[in-house]
C-alpha cells in the first residue's frame, strides 16, 4: 500500500508539473487533471473544516443555556476546525493523485 501511494504521488506530481504535452488532446487532459486536483484539494479542505464547525455548533445547540460553559475556548475551536481542514486537504490530495494515476 505504501509503495503504491508513493508511486501515485510521484506520477501525479510529474504529470501535473513536468509533463510536456505533444497534442491538443494531451494538453486538454493535463489541464483537466490540474483542475480536478485543485478542486479536490479545495473542496476537501473547505468541506472538512465546515463539517467540524457544524458538528461543534450542533453539539452546543443541544445544551441547555444553564449547562453551556462560560468560556467557549475560541482558540481550541479554531485549532480543531483548522486541523479538520488540513486533514480534508490531505484527503483531497490523495483522492486527486489517485484519480490522476488511475485515469491517465
Amino acid at each position: 500500500m505504501k509503495g503504491k501511494l508513493q508511486i501515485t504521488k510521484r506520477f501525479s506530481k510529474f504529470y501535473i508539473t513536468d509533463f510536456l504535452p505533444l497534442t491538443r488532446l494531451e494538453e486538454a487532459d493535463v489541464q483537466r487533471s490540474r483542475n480536478f486536483y485543485n478542486t479536490a484539494v479545495i473542496v476537501g479542505a473547505v468541506s472538512a473544516g465546515f463539517m467540524s464547525f457544524r458538528m461543534r455548533s450542533v453539539r452546543l445547540a443541544m445544551l441547555k443555556p444553564e449547562e453551556a460553559p462560560r468560556d467557549m475556548n475560541f482558540a481550541l475551536n479554531v485549532l480543531n476546525d483548522s486541523m479538520a481542514g488540513i486533514i480534508g486537504f490531505f484527503l483531497g490530495h490523495v483522492v486527486g493523485c489517485d484519480y490522476i494515476y488511475k485515469h491517465r
